[in-house]
């Protein structure tokens, strides 16, 4: 989507280059946990869309953990 990437920086990319992996990982969980505890309570989405937002997160925080081995 185009307004992730608005001054031509994916916007997820920003934050992962301004904090420490500590910090990123962080970032991660909450989302996980955010869209994980809120899936299917939303009127106007599926419980499907926070689910697949919940593992874009899940699978950005392996891929972290995947190259700090």
């Amino acid at each position: 989507m185009s307004h992730y990437r608005v001054g031509g920086v994916e916007t997820i990319d920003y934050i992962e280059a301004k904090c420490s992996t500590e910090e990123f990982k962080g970032f991660c969980k909450a989302n996980i946990l955010k869209y994980v505890s809120r899936a299917g309570y939303k009127m106007s989405e599926t419980a499907f869309s926070d689910l697949k937002k919940a593992k874009y997160y899940i699978d950005k925080w392996i891929e972290i953990e995947q190259t700090s081995e």
